[in-house]
């Protein structure tokens, strides 16, 4: 069977597998383009299915750096999380970071979650999250599930206060966020009313700096209505 086969078989039997049922939830969607020192390099997409406390997330992520006409580094993130209440239940998640390929899967087992990465088990606690950047709630956490590495990672929250975030020629009232894990950042903006996600940067090895802005101010007007009218003004 095919490497592309067997994930698509491992995503489908998470779906499955999970007495979750789905078809009235409510759908929102983040759709990222990603930038690297200010150079758009490939998208990162998030779908949440909410139906009461139950969520389903999928999540897609495609970078492609060129130098020159070649293909200097080229990611691909895929991965699906099934989550009750604030607790993750399950995640299936794949990775190719530039040809070396990680695999991240777990469950909620019997007081425990256990997470298998590139087949080595380990033990966590059985409410635990991941840098779900989606949901707000996640920013009480001070360790969090990286699906890439399978880490459990110590992290540090800092709120920075009011903001705002400019997308193209609009500027947007916002609240920010820090993340520090070990001796990199990951900086979060949300809503005025601190509701809905709407960009992301990050420290990058060599010291360069990726950043996920909303591909249409249209996305972000349907977010911001929803949080806090008034927060969209045009420059």
């Amino acid at each position: 069977m095919s490497k592309t086969l067997k994930r698509s078989a491992a995503i489908l039997c998470l779906f499955v597998a999970a007495p979750v049922a789905m078809a009235g939830a409510e759908i929102k969607e983040w759709r990222f383009r990603a930038l690297l020192d200010g150079r758009e390099i490939g998208y990162h997409h998030f779908t949440v299915h909410k139906d009461g406390d139950r969520q389903r997330v999928e999540s897609e992520a495609r970078f492609n750096v060129k130098f020159f006409v070649f293909n200097a580094y080229e990611y691909a993130h895929e991965n699906v999380e099934l989550w009750q209440g604030n607790c993750l239940d399950r995640i299936e998640a794949e990775t190719n970071d530039n040809g070396e390929t990680s695999i991240v899967r777990g469950s909620a087992n019997e007081g425990f979650f256990v997470v298998e990465h590139n087949q080595r088990e380990t033990t966590l606690p059985a409410c635990l999250q991941t840098f779900a950047y989606w949901d707000p709630d996640f920013l009480e956490a001070d360790r969090l599930l990286n699906s890439q590495t399978g880490e459990y990672t110590d992290v540090d929250v800092i709120h920075l206060g009011a903001d705002t975030v400019t997308i193209g020629n609009t500027e947007v009232a916002a609240k920010s966020y820090r993340l520090l894990i070990e001796d990199r950042r990951i900086d979060l903006w949300y809503t005025a009313a601190g509701t809905e996600w709407l960009a992301l940067e990050a420290d990058t090895e060599g010291d360069r700096t990726l950043r996920y802005e909303p591909l249409s101010i249209e996305m972000v007007e349907r977010l911001t209505s929803s949080a806090h009218k008034g927060s969209v003004n045009e420059t």
